[in-house]
């Protein structure tokens, strides 16, 4: 997730004009996205582990 968001603001930093501000706002829909699918995917496993530690 880190990754995704550095290389989205080097992305970012380093585009110029509207089509590179749409790209980079683009990128970061998607950055967002995937953080938040990693989390719940993250929340699951762990949630997983729990209910096999203590049921």
């Amino acid at each position: 997730m880190l990754l995704v968001r550095t290389v989205t603001a080097v992305v970012s930093a380093g585009t110029a004009g509207a089509a590179g501000k749409a790209g980079a706002k683009l990128s970061g829909e998607v950055a967002e996205t995937l953080g938040k699918k990693l989390d719940n995917v993250l929340n699951e496993l762990a949630e997983h582990q729990l209910l096999q530690v203590c049921p």
